[in-house]
């Protein structure tokens, strides 16, 4: 008697992710794996083919069926769940939660559910997919953008949750994961080419100082942030919420007209509030 064999596929997950794969006419893959385990819960891919007909006796049917399967164009037996290569989803979007998470944030809080954002120091904007809203509101909370996987709200958390680094997208890859391996070891890094690029726009002109001024607690946030300390360090040595520290980054971007810690130091050192 042979022993038996035991998966970890739910097969009523399983069924769910077959049948809308199919019921679309899609091509691609589903995987559901449980993280506390690793369990393998579904594991799809489509087009998919009855193995009945490879598991005929009749040799010749067999060999018709395999023959067939193999000259499919739309290959069936290629299990695309984990042989095939595809572009990455939205992995920034996992990695600003995690960093967010661990600075303070809470999946209840309120994101930008808008359209479109700006991206910080350009005038580049990014959309949403197919430039729809983030849910029905005028905002949304972390586990809503996430679930949506709204690009606008995560633009907003990355600001709001700050850097570590900045680099410049045409870097090398060396000098790229030179940076990146500084960053996790704490170490805050400006690549030189956007710190030259930042000062320069900080020494094209003056700007109105009139409106709204910065508080003696917003000035301290300022010199924190040069100084490389983290949103969660800040909030730490100010003895503030992480609630009341994204106001006070807030305040200080609109004062200084800038959309990110970078531009606001560049800016803060021009206007020697630092």
């Amino acid at each position: 008697r042979g022993g038996n064999v035991v998966t970890t596929i739910d097969p009523l997950v399983q069924q769910v992710a077959y049948e809308e794969l199919t019921s679309r006419g899609y091509t691609g893959s589903v995987g559901a794996i449980e993280p506390s385990t690793g369990n393998v819960l579904a594991m799809v891919s489509t087009p998919s083919y009855d193995p009945n007909l490879l598991a005929s006796h009749e040799g010749a049917g067999t060999a018709e069926a395999w023959e067939s399967l193999n000259a499919d164009p739309s290959k069936p037996l290629l299990n695309r769940a984990i042989a095939a290569t595809y572009p990455p989803g939205s992995t920034f979007k996992v990695l600003v939660t995690a960093a967010a998470l661990e600075n303070g944030a809470t999946p209840e809080d309120q994101l930008t559910a808008a359209p479109t954002i700006t991206l910080p120091g350009t005038e580049t904007s990014l959309e949403n997919y197919n430039g729809s809203t983030c849910g029905g509101g005028a905002t949304a909370t972390l586990r809503e953008a996430f679930a949506r996987s709204c690009n606008t709200a995560f633009v907003e958390l990355g600001i709001d949750t700050g850097a570590d680094g900045y680099m410049m997208k045409g870097l090398e890859p060396k000098a790229m994961i030179e940076e990146l391996l500084q960053a996790a070891e704490g170490t805050p890094s400006i690549d030189s080419n956007l710190t030259r690029l930042l000062m320069d726009r900080a020494a094209a002109g003056p700007r109105e100082n009139s409106g709204p001024t910065l508080s003696d607690r917003q000035h301290q946030v300022l010199r924190h942030v040069s100084d490389g300390l983290s949103s969660k360090e800040i909030a730490s040595v100010l003895s503030i919420s992480n609630t009341t520290l994204k106001r006070d980054f807030r305040h200080i971007f609109e004062v200084l007209g800038v959309n990110d810690r970078a531009h606001a130091i560049a800016e803060a050192y021009r206007r020697e509030l630092i």
